[in-house]
């Protein structure tokens, strides 16, 4: 279960199809796993192997894949993903961004392709021409077709996107730009409808922390499901 934050007050949705259940209410600021989720991920994962999760995801070495990948539209998002990728990996969490992963004289689209392949999690900022550039529309293809988890990152765009709308209207997404307001301001939708990645607004190291945050949670969570999933069961 995940926990959805309204304006007044908390509900909770169910997950489906290894997607974010999508949010009832317009009105919703942001979603996170609930701390209790890490928790039992951890207790759970102590029965099944002397190892946990935890330690197996970030203990792992430099050669290995990455866990989780972020796509995004190198003209419009370039800067938050490496933003991002930054925060991810100061918490622990290899992370596939193309700019640092991909080699001089490296095929470029092998590396992407492996990476997809490989990750855990699919990250995709959605910023306006997401989806509609050949690349990032041939990623997100990938990873609905590998049956990635999805967590779309939304900048300020119309949900679901209408170029996007077969593969995400049912997937929440996490708002970038409300992730973290400024110091002794409430936590609500701003009136002026310009997209996140052009405010210019002054929080958004904290919106990244944030949200690396999140995606360590839910990476936890998946292992912690993929391993009980995986270890034998006695009949009774």
């Amino acid at each position: 279960n995940y926990c959805h934050c309204h304006n007044n007050g908390l509900q909770h949705s169910q997950s489906t199809n290894g997607t974010l259940a999508t949010l009832a209410r317009p009105d919703s600021i942001y979603l996170y796993p609930k701390r209790v989720s890490e928790e039992y991920a951890l207790q759970l994962s102590a029965s099944l192997s002397p190892v946990s999760p935890s330690e197996y995801l970030f203990s792992r070495r430099e050669s290995d894949p990455a866990p989780v990948m972020i796509s995004y539209n190198h003209g419009e998002a370039k800067a938050y993903a490496i933003m991002l990728h930054e925060e991810l990996e100061r918490l622990g969490v290899r992370t596939y961004l193309d700019l640092y992963e991909i080699k001089n004289g490296q095929d470029w689209q092998d590396s992407l392709n492996f990476a997809i392949l490989d990750c855990r999690l699919f990250v995709p900022l959605i910023t306006p021409s997401y989806g509609e550039t050949l690349w990032t529309s041939r990623e997100l293809k990938l990873a609905d077709v590998l049956a990635k988890r999805i967590v779309p990152i939304n900048f300020g765009q119309r949900w679901p996107p209408p170029s996007l709308a077969i593969q995400f209207a049912t997937v929440q997404y996490v708002d970038w730009l409300y992730q973290a307001p400024p110091v002794g301001q409430p936590n609500v939708r701003p009136t002026h409808p310009a997209p996140a990645y052009r405010l210019g607004c002054d929080w958004p190291r904290d919106s990244a922390r944030s949200i690396a945050t999140q995606i360590r949670r839910l990476l936890i969570h998946a292992e912690a499901f993929s391993w009980s999933s995986a270890s034998p069961t006695t009949a009774t």
